[in-house]
């Protein structure tokens, strides 16, 4: 039951619910033959736009030619890992700052910034051949070289 003056508290590490509606300590029978019973409200969690998932659909990447073997080990490839996150992340889709890795790789991005910082310098050497650094820097506003 998730009743919104239903709580969970303790006292010396032993836990017990708690009713704020009637401010004391209750048993769990007592939350269920309650009358004002109100449940909490719950979201609906937000769905891609079909412009979102159309474009991650035809990702590409810089790197590597092949998106489905492990751009690091040669595994079979799990994810594709975009190489600038969070904000950067469509820019990284719509210009090729890709490359498929296995789980293992996965979370060693996660975990070692040192490899993260290795695909990031690789990734802008290659954008640089073809463009300068600048146009780089516009992209992503940050040099990692």
């Amino acid at each position: 039951m998730k009743c919104k003056d239903l709580l969970v508290r303790s006292k010396k590490y032993n836990k017990y619910l708690y009713c704020r509606k009637y401010k004391r300590k209750i048993i769990f029978d007592d939350c269920k033959k309650c009358t004002d019973f109100k449940l909490n409200e719950t979201y609906k969690l937000k769905n891609k736009s079909k412009k979102l998932v159309n474009t991650e659909r035809k990702r590409f990447s810089i790197l590597t030619n092949n998106l489905e073997v492990c751009y690091v080990c040669g595994k079979k490839k799990d994810h594709i890992h975009e190489i600038f996150k969070g904000s950067n992340r469509l820019i990284s889709i719509k210009n090729g700052f890709c490359v498929p890795l296995c789980t293992i790789c996965h979370t060693k991005t996660e975990n070692d910034i040192n490899f993260l910082r290795s695909l990031q310098i690789e990734c802008q050497k290659t954008f640089e051949k073809n463009h300068t650094r600048e146009e780089f820097m516009k992209l992503t506003g940050r040099n990692y070289l």
